[in-house]
């Protein structure tokens, strides 16, 4: 929650998929997504509009979820200061939208491995005389 101005009035909830990370917050720019979630909030550059990943800017700021492939571990902007998603590795993907963990991304029928820390885990080929049928559990 946060509050703009001086009055007895309460405080105002964050947009869905958002929370302050602190007490006495006064404008919805305070307001950050939570994982699985990025903001809305976008800039053009010639004739592409790209997602900027900025904080919540004004009441009509959103946080959408990431896109099915994709997963956001943390809340509000990453270390590059960036709220954007990250897509699954090669060979792998999630089974919907909003995930917050590349443990949600699995592995493809025919690769197999546990995604559990990102830029380190991978999904492998299966090895000549086996193979894998579905998408997710090593098997």
């Amino acid at each position: 929650k946060y509050k703009e101005t001086l009055s007895l009035d309460g405080c105002t909830d964050c947009p869905a998929h958002s929370t302050t990370s602190q007490t006495q917050s006064s404008s919805v720019g305070s307001c950050v997504c939570d994982p699985g979630y990025h903001s809305s909030v976008t800039a053009q550059t010639g004739s592409t509009v790209a997602y900027t990943g900025e904080h919540l800017q004004d009441s009509s700021s959103r946080c959408l979820a990431c896109r099915p492939d994709t997963y956001k571990d943390s809340r509000g902007p990453g270390g590059a200061g960036f709220d954007t998603c990250t897509a699954c590795p090669s060979h792998s993907q999630t089974d919907g939208d909003a995930k917050a963990t590349v443990s949600a991304c699995k592995c493809w029928a025919g690769y197999a491995g546990q995604l559990l820390v990102a830029d380190r885990d991978v999904c492998a080929p299966c090895a000549v005389g086996k193979y894998k049928t579905s998408i997710g559990k090593n098997m």
